[in-house]
């Protein structure tokens, strides 16, 4: 038995990955790939909740309300439970699929330890670690546009910044991974076209996993796509407005206003010049080559170079606010009225109110 445990990171097609598992579970499992079930469905963050120290409270914690070290305990010992009775009915000619991005934030041998000592409960000791690293400028400009969906008010800044930023030290990120699991355990994957097999994250990850023809599963739509600059900047300042957290859970109106703004995001994606982008690599370089000589036997980690292109900022005009708030009124208010003209959807929903 081989598991694979995919670590992320985030913005490389992990949703797609697991949106496929998930939806070809029947199938992969006619050919011996399995996805767990009890680590939580599609991205088995629970993976994540269990590894990290009994102090850190985050959003995955809070939203299960674990708060204190005891609530950390009892969902750990509930989970290993629950996740030996799952390992117990593998057989060994199976490969198992663990998944989520979640999983970038155990930055600790101890935390990486927990993990690996959960899984060992499976009682295999063949797991393979695979990582998809995106090249640090448009990495950094995907997890703003993250944090944005998620609720935060921050200005975006053309320089490293936050909680991420060690993350994108790959270099560092990896030495308690490989240190915990054996550096031949990592698979390392650059997450740009032309080194993802047919320019496609979910074919190469599958490929990764020895399935190379997928003509036989279903294909899921495209999930997670970025914001443009100005739906970007709209939700930005809407965000102080709407809660990120009711009674302690997750406000999920914000999941459809997400969606909404990503159906309507047509206009100039957020983008760094090339000065500022070659600004922005330099720190990386080094730690850059060394993973790519350690993990791919090459001198590169990113193959394709810097486009020669202007700079786009987060911007958001009077004009473009208007436009977009009539986009968001006619798809998310007038169906609801089942009408399609916006003043009588207005109306209607003006009588509604002061009914």
């Amino acid at each position: 038995m081989t598991i694979f445990l995919h670590i992320g990171m985030g913005k490389t097609g992990t949703t797609s990955i697991q949106t496929f598992l998930e939806i070809n579970a029947a199938a992969l499992a006619t050919c011996g790939i399995i996805t767990p079930t009890t680590l939580a469905r599609r991205n088995h963050r629970r993976l994540t909740m269990y590894a990290l120290d009994d102090g850190v409270v985050d959003n995955l914690r809070r939203a299960k309300r674990m708060t204190t070290p005891e609530s950390v305990r009892v969902f750990r010992e509930r989970l290993a439970a629950s996740f030996s009775a799952e390992a117990a009915t593998w057989r060994s000619s199976q490969t198992i699929v663990m998944t989520s991005e979640q999983m970038t934030r155990l930055r600790s041998v101890e935390e990486v330890s927990r993990l690996k000592s959960l899984i060992g409960l499976a009682g295999h000791e063949d797991i393979r670690v695979i990582l998809y690293v995106r090249r640090q400028d448009l990495a950094h400009i995907s997890i703003y546009s993250q944090w944005i969906k998620g609720g935060l008010d921050v200005p975006f800044r053309p320089e490293i910044q936050g909680a991420h930023k060690s993350t994108l030290y790959y270099d560092r990120f990896i030495a308690p991974w490989a240190q915990v699991f054996g550096s031949g355990a990592l698979i390392v994957r650059p997450f740009e076209p032309s080194s993802l097999k047919n320019a496609d994250a979910v074919d190469d990850f599958m490929s990764v996993l020895g399935v190379d023809d997928l003509s036989g599963f279903v294909r899921p739509p495209r999930a997670n796509t970025s914001l443009d600059v100005h739906t970007i900047e709209f939700l930005r300042r809407l965000n102080s407005h709407i809660p990120r957290w009711v009674n302690n859970k997750q406000e999920r109106s914000r999941e459809a206003l997400v969606a909404a703004l990503e159906a309507i995001s047509v206009g100039p994606k957020l983008r760094m010049s090339r000065a500022t982008a070659e600004g922005f690599m330099a720190p990386f370089v080094e730690g850059n080559a060394a993973v790519a000589r350690d993990y791919l036997a090459r001198d590169v980690l990113f193959q394709e170079g810097l486009e020669d292109l202007p700079g786009t900022e987060p911007s958001l005009t009077p004009e473009a606010a208007l436009a977009i708030a009539n986009a968001l009124f006619r798809q998310t208010i007038i169906p609801v009225f089942g009408v399609d003209d916006v003043t009588a959807a207005t109306a209607m929903m003006w009588n509604k109110t002061f009914d």
